[in-house]
């Protein structure tokens, strides 16, 4: 998948979420809430797929260190990899 893809679709599960829907039948707003329950799992699932660049941290004299990158979702330490091993976030290195 695209990552044009993957933010166009976010935005549009996002939008249908946050709109909302009400109902008075029992059975339909139990069915409307195991509905928004699958969004908000699609939702982070191509969160994912979104790369974050890689964070590098700076250390007591203001440097960046270059050899100790980690993920901006979780702080990982990574090596190399396209996705994060702690919470399958897509790596961007550029």
């Amino acid at each position: 998948m695209q990552e044009i893809e993957a933010k166009e679709i976010l935005e549009q599960l996002k939008l249908h979420v946050e709109n909302g829907i009400y109902t008075q039948d029992m059975a339909t707003t139990i069915r409307v809430h195991n509905e928004i329950d699958a969004y908000n799992l699609a939702i982070n699932a191509l969160e994912k797929q979104v790369p974050l660049k890689v964070h590098y941290p700076i250390n007591e004299s203001g440097k960046t260190n270059y050899k100790a990158p980690y993920c901006f979702k979780c702080g990982t330490h990574l090596h190399s990899v396209l996705y994060c091993p702690h919470c399958g976030q897509k790596i961007d290195w550029e």
